[in-house]
């Protein structure tokens, strides 16, 4: 079963309140604001969704999110397991991926999860 999540919603409470000024400012001169306005946005989920079932089967991890991961994946060179911990901790991908929840479901993603949508991704190429 398919999950794609709006992720162009605004923020009624920001989820980054943590952060000071400082390291806020860091996120918004860095990489993950482009990536967040320039690309998360342009991921081709309706060209990947045809290949999950709309209601039967367990539900999949956000599609937007999970192929997002992949992509910064290859741009960062990684293996899946530093991709996993990337995903799990790091706040530049939560910020570049519009993450809102701080939950294991929002941010965390199985190495079986992660190797099978990357071989769905690479065989749609």
């Amino acid at each position: 079963m398919r999950r794609i999540d709006s992720l162009q919603q605004d923020f009624m409470i920001d989820p980054f309140y943590f952060l000071g000024d400082k390291r806020k400012d860091l996120l918004q001169d860095g990489w993950a604001v482009l990536f967040r306005n320039a690309l998360v946005h342009k991921i081709l989920v309706d060209e990947i969704k045809k290949y999950f079932h709309e209601t039967m089967g367990c539900p999949t991890k956000e599609l937007q999110t999970v192929f997002g991961v992949l992509i910064l994946q290859q741009i960062f060179d990684l293996t899946d397991h530093e991709t996993i911990r990337q995903f799990a901790f790091n706040i530049e991908w939560h910020f570049a991926l519009n993450l809102r929840l701080d939950d294991d479901d929002s941010k965390y993603v199985c190495e079986r999860a992660l190797s099978g949508r990357k071989k769905r991704l690479f065989r749609l190429g």
